[in-house]
């Protein structure tokens, strides 16, 4: 398979990127002087290296190049690839800081997701041009190689010993390595390591069997499992089995030691966690030292009850008892501490509603009071809460000063007053603002250059109002057309230019009141030369024995150069003229009988609009007039080719009723149809991928001529 089509837009693509972002292979070297590598396809055990992997380029053992991939790049002959660069040694150092022209050329892979480097066993380097394997190149600066990278390796395995566990001694229970994974699929083998003599039964399987022994305390036991793939070991697992003591008889648990609690608050007692070793039923019954209180569900495993109001912080104490079906008991013990609750004050803000900007308010807080009319007089506290500032903010009475503001504005202050234990909830007043407008400010933007032709956006966002009001946008330039001069980003089509040039553009804003200075925006319009393109090129067929002329059309998107052709290889029989507007012909009045002229002739046509000379090659095809009938022959020129966007057709003799174009992707699909029914028409391409398709012309539905042509 010729691979030169897929590889034809990686040539002009190749950048020369340097990684800022930290990776696992650290290269060196002059990236000035680089030789560029395509990475068509790497493997790793037959399986595509993922987003996120690297791929170091190595001269020996100095790294000299890498490439972090985005996606995985798939086959030799798709179109997924991946560019990296290789640095050459730099010789204006002492040190080896790249590669030596004339190495050889390695690789390593990093696999990120297993944190692991490995060696490229296999690198075919191909011709992107016939997409046949050739022999590895060696390091040449300014060289690009297409190589597909394939190795094998053998991962580590992974143990995985499961989740710890908790048994009662006398149970049975079995460990699971079952999650234990290798990349490679190769199959495990399994080693427990009993370190503290749990006795299983198989240790060398995958999940073993045990029976949890007598313990006088709760004891832990560590298994570590360790896997092998017949090649590599893997890392040790380690878990931990919790052997329970079984105590005899039900176990009652209160829920704690202490509980706080504030007067009136509901207290909430939890025996759930009471249990019977055995598995055994139980029944609870809860009773507090307090017998006035009135106590909720007190023969369930949660009650609760009303912490009553307390002079001073008091103990009360709920005794739990726990009674099993075999009428074994067990009692526990909580205490909770009613506290004594102190009210806390009442905060009250008083001050003016509205003020000018930067004009002081006195805020007023003598309203304040404490329910409870403790021993300690209230502290005070102001905040603004939104700007401005507070003097005085500790006292009753502070001062509140406004400051220079865009917008009326309300400010909203706050007080919060202490007794000496607790704070108050903040009482918050609003104060309006009233403020003076000011007016706006115009931003053209910065100065920019553009290329005649370019369609650009001029930028006035940047505009503003102090007060944040809408802006109204007037835009002038007398050498520029703006599509709309009212809009913040005004669109301008550059215009042909003979020579760079310096125009401006003026902005004006204003808000509802006021008017801002206008600011200009300066435009360097810079000259772009565009390359002539072959329009038209004539019939590629003449007779000996007749009279031949054909002509020749060349177009140039610039207004102000001038256009040449000229022709070369023409014999001496044939004529050539160029018109000076970009239209010649070649003509003759009579075509010699020689048979020695039968066959295709190159005739080889330039253009040239004084910077930029394109060139094609004719192939015109003499022969004889055959008998058959005009109306029956059908002659058809194609142009360009390579084309890019539009395909243009010439027919030389009327069309029949029924003539057809078909074009077909290289591998056979009709990608588009189309009737012609004019001597000359167009076949619009642009919307297709880039590379090699076949046009077919039928009349009649008998196919008469197959072109091939390349899109690019």
């Amino acid at each position: 398979m010729n691979i030169s089509r897929i590889l034809i837009g990686l040539m002009f693509l190749i950048k020369f990127t340097r990684l800022d972002a930290q990776t696992h292979f650290k290269e060196t070297g002059n990236f000035t002087d680089a030789m560029n590598i395509s990475i068509l396809e790497a493997k790793v055990n037959g399986v595509n290296m993922e987003a996120g992997d690297e791929i170091g380029i190595f001269d020996g053992s100095l790294c000299v190049g890498l490439t972090v991939l985005d996606q995985s790049v798939d086959d030799v002959f798709d179109t997924k690839t991946k560019s990296a660069v290789a640095g050459s040694d730099d010789a204006e150092t002492q040190e080896n800081d790249g590669f030596t022209v004339g190495n050889p050329i390695s690789f390593r892979f990093w696999d990120k997701s297993e944190n692991t480097e490995m060696a490229v066993s296999e690198a075919s380097f191909y011709n992107p041009n016939s997409g046949n394997e050739i022999t590895p190149p060696t390091f040449q600066i300014g060289a690009t190689a297409y190589v597909s990278l394939n190795t094998t390796f053998n991962y580590k395995p992974k143990s995985n010993a499961g989740p710890d566990q908790i048994v009662h001694e006398g149970e049975s229970g079995q460990l699971d390595g079952t999650g234990s994974v290798d990349l490679n699929q190769d199959s495990l083998s399994y080693l427990w390591y009993d370190l503290d003599e749990l006795d299983l039964n198989e240790p060398d399987v995958a999940a073993p069997a045990f029976t949890a022994p007598q313990v006088s305390e709760d004891t832990y036991f560590r298994m570590v499992l360790v896997v092998a793939d017949g090649n590599s070991v893997s890392d040790p697992d380690t878990i931990v089995v919790a052997v329970l003591n079984v105590v005899t008889g039900p176990v009652a648990n209160a829920g704690g030691d202490e509980i706080n609690a504030t007067e009136n608050e509901a207290v909430i007692l939890d025996g759930s966690k009471s249990f019977d070793p055995d598995g055994q039923a139980i029944s609870w019954h809860w009773e507090l030292s307090l017998n006035n209180l009135e106590l909720y569900n007190s023969d369930s495993a949660r009650a609760t009850f009303i912490a009553p109001e307390v002079n001073s912080d008091t103990t009360i104490y709920a005794v739990l008892t726990v009674t099993n079906l075999s009428d074994l008991i067990d009692r526990d013990t909580i205490q909770i501490r009613v506290l004594n609750l102190n009210h806390a004050p009442i905060a009250v803000a008083n001050s003016q509603t509205e003020i000018l900007e930067e004009e002081p308010l006195v805020l007023d807080g003598s309203n304040s009071f404490d329910p409870d009319s403790g021993p300690f007089e209230l502290a005070y506290h102001w905040n603004s809460l939104n700007g401005g500032e507070i003097s005085n903010y500790d006292q009753m009475n502070a001062v509140f000063t406004a400051p220079r503001l865009l917008a009326d504005s309300t400010f909203y202050c706050s007080l919060v007053v202490f007794d000496g234990e607790k704070y108050s909830s903040p009482d918050t007043i609003a104060v309006t603002v009233l403020h003076t407008n000011l007016p706006p400010v115009a931003d053209a933007g910065a100065d920019v250059v553009v290329n005649e032709g370019d369609e650009f956006t001029l930028n006035g966002t940047s505009s503003s109002d102090p007060e944040g009001k809408i802006l109204l946008y007037e835009w002038t330039s007398e050498y520029l057309i703006l599509d709309d001069v009212s809009s913040p980003v005004p669109i301008f089509i550059a215009p042909e230019i003979h020579r760079d040039t310096t125009v401006f553009a003026t902005l004006n804003v204003s808000d509802d009141e006021l008017s801002s200075e206008t600011d200009t925006v300066w435009i360097t319009i810079k000259q772009v030369n565009k390359n002539p393109q072959w329009i038209n090129l004539p019939v590629d067929s003449a007779y000996l024995g007749r009279s031949y002329r054909g002509e020749i059309e060349v177009q140039d998107a610039d207004l102000y150069d001038t256009l040449t052709i000229s022709a070369g290889n023409l014999p001496v029989w044939l004529s050539f003229v160029d018109h000076g507007d970009g239209i010649a012909e070649l003509f003759t009045g009579y075509v010699p009988h020689a048979d020695s002229l039968l066959g295709d002739m190159e005739i080889v046509l330039q253009a040239s609009d004084g910077t930029t000379t394109i060139d094609t090659t004719l192939i015109l095809h003499l022969g004889f007039l055959t008998a058959i009938p005009e109306s029956q022959k059908t002659v058809f020129t194609v142009f360009p080719n390579p084309v890019t966007d539009w395909l243009s057709f010439q027919f030389d003799s009327p069309l029949h009723s029924k003539t057809l174009l078909k074009l077909y992707s290289i591998d056979g699909k009709l990608v588009k149809e189309n009737v012609v029914f004019e001597k000359r028409s167009r076949l619009f391409l642009g919307d297709l991928n880039r590379g090699f398709y076949l046009l077919e012309l039928l009349e009649d539905d008998r196919r008469l001529n197959t072109v091939k042509i390349l899109l690019y």
